[in-house]
């Protein structure tokens, strides 16, 4: 997605995968989490993949100088920003496993990312709405008031 007709188009892409792709096959704690919380939306669910999130893994797409500038300053985090609805601020996406990250992403290989905590990433994009696994189905959107409720509730380690 490195022009405007590359984000257009995947813009459009991603919107029919929601619709008609099913859900993913989970292959972490966080995948079956969030399946979990699709299929059955309670407060026990959300509870469940909050708290999985929190302490799992998450990958964030970011560009080589982004890698870079981590590399050598953790707090200096950069990552991408993308569209999830018009007239809303586009959102931090993080990815449940760098092969998700891939197959939201058209299959790239050469796109850059950075590991993180749920935790770290939930702080690094404070602010901004968030989406899990951004073109993929279930996606989890998380605004930015649960983003600031999870990050009081969870003090960090």
């Amino acid at each position: 997605m490195k022009d405007a007709e590359s984000r257009r188009y995947g813009v459009a892409f991603n919107a029919i995968i929601l619709t008609e792709q099913p859900f993913l096959a989970p292959a972490n704690d966080l995948e079956k989490a969030m399946v979990a919380l699709a299929r059955t939306p309670s407060k026990e669910s959300e509870r469940a993949f909050e708290t999985v999130l929190l302490t799992s893994k998450v990958y964030l797409p970011t560009t080589r100088e982004g890698v870079a500038k981590t590399k050598a300053d953790p707090t200096q985090v950069t990552f991408l920003r993308l569209p999830i609805e018009t007239g809303r601020p586009h959102a931090m996406v993080v990815f449940t496993s760098p092969a998700r990250l891939r197959q939201s992403l058209h299959n790239e290989t050469e796109w850059p990312w950075i590991a993180l905590s749920g935790r770290q990433a939930l702080a690094t994009g404070a602010g901004y709405p968030i989406v899990v696994n951004y073109g993929l189905r279930p996606p989890v959107y998380i605004e930015p008031e649960q983003i600031s409720r999870l990050l009081a509730q969870s003090p960090a380690p």
